[in-house]
């Protein structure tokens, strides 16, 4: 039954950041970066965060351009957080490799 399946705050928290991985192809990070990815999940929902605030607010044509703009450069960063995260994975290997020669 729905209504009897709670989840804990830390299930909902894990629940979130794996649906937010698999959207923004995050999967690969590690544990001290989920950390901070958990930070901006809360803050992208909207419990202290600008964009989630977005969610509540009715825009006209020219702010609705500002937020989609915003919106651009967040979806953007994750790009660039991805590709700098397999370029580090990369690194470790290559500094790995070395050490066993």
């Amino acid at each position: 039954m729905g209504l009897f399946n709670k989840q804990s705050k830390e299930e909902k928290t894990e629940d979130q950041r794996k649906k937010f991985q698999e959207k923004f192809g995050l999967e690969d990070l590690e544990e001290k970066d989920l950390k901070i990815l958990d930070t901006i999940i809360v803050d992208m929902a909207g419990t202290g965060g600008l964009f989630g605030q977005f969610q509540t607010i009715t825009f006209n044509a020219a702010d609705m351009q500002k937020v989609n703009a915003s919106w651009t450069v967040v979806r953007q960063n994750w790009l660039l957080l991805r590709q700098l995260n397999r370029i580090n994975q990369k690194l470790d290997k290559l500094i790995k490799k070395q050490g066993e020669k």
